[in-house]
């Protein structure tokens, strides 16, 4: 290997091992400004969705998972929470784990993967009026989610369905 080629992979090595520690410096003056909330099981609310695009769906997010199907982005919920997110405009239903922080847009309380905006059916318009409720923590259900669409069977779905029998 010639001089600059080592010079090329130190610089490599050296950036990789950098730039995560840059990206967390941001989480946690986030983490100052909205703390996370306790004890948040059964809370519900109103909000505005949003949905990342399709670009980002294998990303890594704050939670250091890739970003998949079934998932979310909120600022103040801890990370494996479970939310059932219902379209106030068409009464559809779907439920999404927590896994990154944000939405960072102004009047926005929840950023949804591509597949669950397009359950909800807000993937044209763009954001959509919804009532947030949070049904489990660490990836289980344990509160019974209200009647939703069972579209596509996606495991998180299906995962919220099993769980929710047991509970019963």
């Amino acid at each position: 290997m010639n001089v600059w080629t080592r010079r090329a992979v130190a610089i490599s090595l050296l950036s990789l091992s950098i730039f995560p520690c840059i990206g967390q410096a941001h989480y946690k003056v986030y983490y100052d400004k909205y703390p996370q909330v306790k004890k948040p099981l059964g809370k519900s609310y109103l909000g505005h969705a949003t949905f990342y695009g399709k670009k980002y769906f294998g990303k890594i997010t704050a939670s250091g998972e890739r970003l998949k199907n079934g998932t979310c982005a909120h600022k103040t919920l801890p990370f494996g929470s479970m939310l059932e997110v219902t379209n106030l405009k068409n009464g559809r239903k779907t439920i999404v784990r927590v896994i990154d922080r944000g939405p960072f847009g102004k009047n926005r309380d929840v950023d949804l993967s591509f597949d669950a905006a397009k359950k909800l059916g807000m993937t044209l318009a763009g954001v959509a009026k919804v009532q947030i409720r949070v049904i489990g923590l660490n990836g289980i259900v344990l509160v019974r989610p209200d009647e939703y669409l069972l579209e596509e069977a996606s495991t998180i779905t299906a995962r919220a369905d099993m769980a929710a029998q047991r509970v019963d």
